[in-house]
Formats: structure tokens, C-alpha cells, sequence
């Protein structure tokens, strides 16, 4: 099972003229693969399939053999090629980050080819594991054809459009989770796990009210910050849905552990004192603490002719005092009650089932995937290519970084027109603008070099003035019409 674009250049071991002395080595990857199928899905998007490129790498590399850095880097750069991208011309360093902080990490690359053990220096070259040849390359395809099926909508300015019911990035759901060190990424698989956890029980859960007390008693492995966290992410892209609980009766609170003996006061002593023990059973029980609960406890012996309403908004006083003084604590998330939007059904069937059928080991799915999807994403790879990295561009370093250039350069182009025939020295730029002085002169030079700005010599401490041109101006208008913020 291997891409057509991978089958050249494939041997055992690297070739002996790469290394010093004739010398190498082998890492060999630590990272085992978990038995878990739904554990097995997040850690194969926590850093092999959260975007295109590494997809990509993943279908590209040999099993049982050796492909060097330079010829694996080749391959993907003629992959891609026409994407509009910075990946079309990416460098061999860059490709062995990839493959060195991202796959290996996940365990679906087995060696790793150095010349230099210890030395911080790209690999020579990689070769795939039996886990990266099972499950590593059909979930590749999977994800491929998956961003194939949902290409971002781009505007004019290279930027996604995220509600786009058609476009669904797998990046910005699953990718953003580390940094690019290999440590950290042995550490961080958690996230995409949990996320593909918390879709897949809303999808089953479709027809119930979600709150955050139900998510953490579902997922008691997770903190209640790292429920909330992936779900206001989801939330961002269109994933996730979230509605307003209603009634301040069913806010649920927990225990912060303070001691009342430190001067707790109530102006409803007799009532406080059975809603604290109420709290007490309720917290042993681990059921959720709410005013509604601490009542459907209380009044049917403490209801004395009151009305029920009445009796809960009594406890509900208490809980506000208790929750002031400390005893107690709650905060936004519980106040939402949360749902998957039909995006995030899209993402569950088209993305996290067949993946949850591949790692189950099901014969059948494997068969008639392998017959279908993974031969089409073989026939026309290019193609897949070209929209896997085309959908996570947007999200990328390069992009930002990118996109940084001509933000700052437009506000260096508005602080001269401001300016009109004054001019500005390159103080009273980075005045201007906030600009760092450092980043300034190589930024006025691409910009004379463009045409857009001009200079002249000054006088007394104004060694040289900036002026913006006519062609420069006219940018300037167009840059300001486009300001936006990053991605």
C-alpha cells in the first residue's frame, strides 16, 4: 500500500557517502500505539493527520525502507506543486521537522537516519513503521479525502472563510495542540482525543440537553478547563453549538474544599444549616450540586405549607451567600447547554466514524476502503495533495507570518500618508506605527524597492525623511480597505 509518488528512490539504508566516516545511526521511535480504538484516533490526528502536509508525508513514506530527507522532500514539493502556497516550495528541513516532531511522536516513524547522534541537525532520511503502513496510511487517506470533499472557501486575501457550511478544515479542529518540539508532542495527544471523544457523545446524544456537569461525568479523566477549552474550539469553527441553560435553579456548582468554621454567616440559620449537609450528601453521592437538586432533597420534609417556588428561591439565597463566602464555586461554562451544529456531524461521519472503523480493526471497512477511497487517493494524489495543504495554508506559520508582513507594511505606508509631504524619520515611523526599530530599516528598503515609499536626506537630526509615493498611496488605500486580523 504505497502512493505512486513514493515508489522511486526507496531503498534499505542510506548510502554511506551521506555520512562522515561512513557512519550513521538509528533512533528507533518510543511512542507506543495505544489499544484503545477511540485513543487510537486521537493520537493519530494529535500529529499525524491534523493537516495535509503531514497526510501528505504519511502516504509518502516507505515501509521497510529507507527515503532520504532530500528525495522525501522532493516528492512533496512536486505533490503539492500549483497549490498557491508556501508549501510549494518548502524546505528539506522543514520536511524532517515534520516527520521528526509529528510522526515519530505518534510511532509511524520506526527509524530515524542520523549522522550525527545528539547534534541538532535534520535526519537523513525515514522509513515508516508497521503501525504508520496499518492504520497511518488509510487514515491519511481517510483525512484527505475528507478536506477533498470540504476544500476551504478562500477570499481575496488567501484568508478562510470559516462558517462555510462546505469547507471544514480538520486543522482547525484537531491541529492546533502543540508546539513543534518533538517533548511536547509525546505529552499533548490528549486534546484531539478529547475532542473526538466530546463529538462522537454529542452525536449519540443528539436528542439530550448537554451541560458541563454531564461532560465531566462522562469524561471524569478530564479537568473541567479542558472540556470547555475544546469546546469553545470546536465552538470557533462551527463545530459546536452552545445554547444558554435557562432557570438559575439548575446552575450547578462544586465544592472548593474552605472550611465554614472560619465565619460563615446566614440570614436563614435553621435553613442553611440543612442546605450545607444537603450539599455534603450531594457532593459524597458525586451528583451535581445545584439549588433544584439541594430542594427535591429538602422539601418533602421541610416544606411547611411553603410553596416550592418560594422554597427554592430561599436556597437559592443560601447558595449565594455560600458561593460568596467561598464554600462553593461555579463558573461560565456550566451555564451552557451544548450540541453538535451539522457541521460537526459532517466532521463525526465523514471523518471520526471511518477512522473509529479502522482502528477497530472492522475487515469489512478495511476491504472496501482499501478497494475504493485509498486506490482513488492513489490515482489522482496530486490532487488530494494540492487541497490538503491548500485547507490548512490559511491556518499555518508561513500564512501569519505572511500575513504579519504586509499588516506592519500597511501600517508603515498609512503613518506616511498621514504624514503627506512632511515625511517621517524612521524614528517618528516606529513612533507612528509601532514599528520596532530593529525590523525597520530592512522593511523601508523592500518597500523603496517596490516603488511604494521614497527618501531624502534631512536636515539636523533627521539624517533621512520617508515619503510615500503615488503608487505607494494607492496600495496604502487598498491596504486599509482590507485591515483584518489574524487568523
Amino acid at each position: 500500500m504505497v502512493v505512486e509518488a513514493s515508489r522511486t528512490k526507496v531503498s534499505t539504508l542510506p548510502p554511506r557517502s551521506y555520512m562522515t566516516r561512513g557512519e550513521y545511526t538509528i533512533e528507533t521511535a518510543e511512542s507506543p500505539f495505544p489499544t484503545d480504538p477511540m485513543e487510537r484516533v486521537g493520537t493519530i490526528l494529535s500529529g499525524a493527520i491534523n493537516s495535509g502536509p503531514k497526510s501528505i508525508l504519511t502516504l509518502l513514506l516507505p515501509h521497510g525502507g529507507y527515503i532520504s530527507t532530500q528525495d522525501l522532500a522532493n516528492l512533496f514539493r512536486k505533490a503539492v506543486a500549483g497549490s498557491d502556497t508556501t508549501f510549494d516550495t518548502i524546505d528539506d528541513i522543514s520536511i524532517a521537522r515534520y516527520c521528526e516532531h509529528s510522526l515519530e511522536s505518534v510511532g509511524l516513524v520506526a527509524r530515524i537516519f542520523k549522522a550525527n547522534p545528539g547534534a541538532d541537525e535534520p535526519p537523513l532520511g525515514f522509513a515508516l513503521t508497521d503501525v504508520g503502513e496499518k492504520y497511518g496510511k488509510r487514515a491519511a487517506a481517510i483525512a484527505l479525502q475528507f478536506e477533498k470533499n470540504h476544500p476551504i472557501e478562500i477570499d481575496a486575501k488567501n484568508r478562510p472563510i470559516e462558517k462555510n457550511q462546505l469547507g471544514i478544515s480538520i486543522y482547525s479542529i484537531f491541529g492546533q495542540t502543540a508546539t513543534n518540539t518533538k517533548e511536547v508532542q509525546k505529552n499533548d495527544k490528549r486534546a484531539p482525543t478529547l475532542r473526538a471523544k466530546l463529538l462522537f457523545y454529542l452525536y449519540e446524544h443528539t436528542e439530550d440537553p448537554i451541560s458541563m456537569p454531564m461532560l465531566r461525568n462522562a469524561f471524569p479523566d478530564y479537568d473541567q478547563v479542558s472540556i470547555y477549552n475544546a469546546l469553545r474550539g470546536m465552538g470557533k469553527y462551527g463545530i459546536v453549538e452552545g445554547n444558554s441553560l435557562e432557570g438559575k435553579h439548575n446552575v450547578p456548582y462544586t465544592q472548593t474544599g474552605k472550611s465554614l468554621e472560619t465565619g460563615f454567616k446566614s440570614e436563614q440559620k435553621k435553613l442553611s444549616v440543612l442546605v450545607i449537609k444537603a450539599i455534603d450528601s450531594i457532593s459524597k453521592a458525586d451528583d451535581l450540586i445545584t439549588v433544584e437538586g439541594i430542594a427535591k432533597l429538602l422539601y418533602p420534609t421541610q416544606q411547611k405549607g411553603r410553596d416550592k417556588n418560594d422554597f427554592n428561591d430561599d436556597i437559592a439565597k443560601i447558595i449565594k451567600e455560600l458561593y460568596e463566602f467561598g464554600y462553593i464555586k461555579t463558573d461560565t461554562a456550566p451555564y451552557i447547554n451544548y450540541s453538535l451544529s451539522e457541521r460537526g456531524k459532517i466532521v463525526i461521519t465523514e471523518l471520526i466514524q471511518p477512522l473509529l472503523l479502522l482502528m477497530q480493526d472492522n475487515a469489512d471497512f478495511i476491504n472496501d476502503f482499501d478497494q475504493t477511497t485509498l486506490r482513488k487517493v492513489d490515482d489522482d494524489f496530486k490532487s488530494y495533495a494540492r487541497v490538503g495543504v491548500r485547507n490548512y495554508y490559511p491556518y499555518s506559520q508561513g500564512y501569519k507570518r505572511k500575513f504579519m508582513l504586509e499588516y506592519v507594511d500597511g501600517r508603515i505606508l498609512a503613518g506616511l500618508s498621514t504624514a503627506k509631504g512632511l515625511g517621517l524619520n524612521r524614528n517618528e515611523i516606529c513612533q507612528t506605527t509601532g514599528t520596532s526599530i530593529a525590523s525597520l530599516p530592512r522593511r523601508l528598503n523592500r518597500l523603496m524597492q517596490q516603488g511604494l515609499i521614497m527618501r531624502k536626506p534631512g536636515g539636523g537630526q533627521r539624517k533621512f525623511i520617508y515619503f510615500i509615493t503615488e503608487t505607494g498611496a494607492v496600495e496604502s488605500q487598498k491596504k486599509q480597505k482590507d485591515t483584518h486580523e489574524l487568523p
